[in-house]
């Protein structure tokens, strides 16, 4: 099932992503190219997380030359893990994958997708089980080259229950990237006691650099 799509830079191609059943490995992220114009799958790829069970692509953006898929695929005694994958935008190589597993070990999905203006680093945002069975926004910044993690933030809202990021956009300035992730969390109640949920929006300038 496609869950994303965007169109190359040069306006030429499509790239589709969804999941996608295997009689083998369960659900895989699959992901296609097509040339605009005729339509023809110009490559596919399917990534089968470790787990070898389901995996969900939920966000894709083009940028560089490269395309940038993520959302979340099973690990192995992880449950879900934020999956992060990059691939040549001509041929849909394979450049890396990088797996963020939360400090719960439980579930932990990416739902948004951003590249800074200057192309260096691909920003993923989601949400993240903690310790205290509630989840926190997480955002993590990746050199588009090589998938290093160039930084990790967490928020944890006001009364530390659910709180789950959903969207990020980046800009730039003269004097450096500003981003904002946004979603919702929890200003009160648990999970024994019933949820209020809020939309919520963190701001971050060229946080990479604060380390």
């Amino acid at each position: 099932m496609p869950s994303a799509m965007a169109v190359s830079e040069d306006g030429k191609s499509v790239i589709v992503t969804g999941a996608s059943s295997s009689a083998t490995t369960s659900v895989d992220l699959a992901t296609e190219a097509y040339d605009i114009a005729t339509g023809e799958r110009l490559w596919t790829d399917r990534y089968d997380g470790p787990g070898h069970a389901t995996d969900n692509p939920y966000a894709v953006t083009v940028a560089g030359g490269k395309v940038f898929v993520t959302g979340n695929t099973e690990g192995k005694g992880t449950r879900f893990d934020m999956t992060t994958v990059a691939y040549d935008e001509a041929t849909g190589q394979r450049l890396w994958v990088q797996r963020y597993d939360g400090k719960a070990h439980y579930d932990d999905t990416s739902w948004g997708i951003a590249v800074t203006p200057d192309g260096s680093k691909v920003v993923i945002t989601g949400t993240s089980s903690d310790s205290d069975a509630g989840s926190d926004y997480v955002t993590i910044a990746y050199d588009t080259a090589n998938g290093d993690q160039v930084w990790l933030g967490r928020y944890d809202g006001l009364v530390g229950s659910l709180d789950s990021g959903h969207a990020i956009a980046v800009d730039a300035t003269k004097d450096g990237v500003r981003m904002f992730v946004t979603g919702q969390s929890s200003t009160a109640g648990s999970f024994d006691t019933g949820v209020e949920i809020d939309t919520a929006t963190v701001a971050y300038f060229d946080p990479w650099t604060k380390q």
